[in-house]
């Protein structure tokens, strides 16, 4: 029987470049950018694991709707986004509650908004009955060094219940492998890596609406430099990320929620966080 290798496409189902611009919430006004990706999706049948921010849930619940139709799986992104306040009860709480009153049942994941998670983070989500989190980039970026050395298989945190299935990062400089970073390095950048250092069994990938296609209402309003990282490949998203989708079928991966990773490695994984 071959390795078990499992990809997993998930999005952050967020207002548009959130802790670089306010949270306006432009990006939600492009369904037609919603409707592309979901018609991608079923036409490749690749499953998608949404991580969803409260303030949609209470304020776009018809876009929540779009993707519920699809059969995505939802999960916590934190309340309205805070880079201040990342994990703190009231941000995940509060996510709790609208999750519950949209979906009739308690969510299991999490994932902090710029990856910050923290110790407190962890007790509180265990303490409101969440089952993992998925909010490490073992990485140089967003966090310089805080997560840098930081296991990046599946692991179980000490003294606690919670599972983190962290971001994926390549090779021993560990890039983060997501939607945005493939537009600014480039797909021959990931490709050439992937021939010379060994991919991972599990795959973690990431993306936000605005990385598939950035409208210009959002892109007007970027800060210069951002507007330099965000002009790469500012309208090809969507066809690169159909690319390394069909990169790793042809490898045999299983496109999977990220539920069934936790569900596939909860008693098999010791803590070591």
């Amino acid at each position: 029987m071959g390795k078990n290798r499992f990809f997993v496409l998930s999005i952050d189902l967020e207002s548009e470049v959130s802790g670089i611009l306010d949270n306006n919430y432009l990006i939600m006004k492009h369904t037609e950018i919603i409707e592309s990706l979901l018609s991608l999706l079923k036409k490749e049948n690749v499953k998608l694991s949404v991580f969803v921010v409260g303030e949609v849930l209470k304020k776009f619940p018809k876009i929540v709707d779009l993707f519920e139709k699809f059969g995505v799986e939802f999960h916590c992104h934190s309340y309205s986004h805070s880079a201040k306040r990342p994990d703190s009860e009231e941000e995940i709480s509060k996510c709790k509650f609208e999750f519950e009153k949209k979906f009739g049942k308690s969510p299991i994941g999490y994932r902090a908004p710029q990856g910050k998670i923290s110790k407190e983070g962890i007790k509180c989500l265990e303490k409101l009955g969440f089952k993992f989190d998925s909010s490490i980039f073992p990485s140089y970026y967003p966090n310089p060094f805080k997560y840098l050395f930081k296991n990046r298989d599946i692991f179980k945190y000490k003294n606690a219940d919670i599972i983190e299935i962290p971001f994926t990062s390549i090779s021993p400089f560990r890039f983060t492998f997501s939607l945005s970073f493939v537009k600014l390095l480039g797909r021959c950048f990931y490709k050439a890596a992937f021939r010379v250092f060994r991919i991972p069994d599990i795959i973690v990938f990431g993306f936000h609406l605005h990385d598939l296609v950035m409208p210009d209402n959002i892109y007007s309003k970027l800060p210069l430099f951002w507007k330099v990282i965000y002009y790469r490949n500012r309208y090809n998203g969507l066809e690169l990320m159909k690319e390394f989708i069909n990169y790793f079928k042809e490898r045999d991966y299983k496109f999977v929620f990220i539920s069934d990773l936790y569900k596939f490695h909860k008693g098999r994984i010791k803590n070591n966080g």
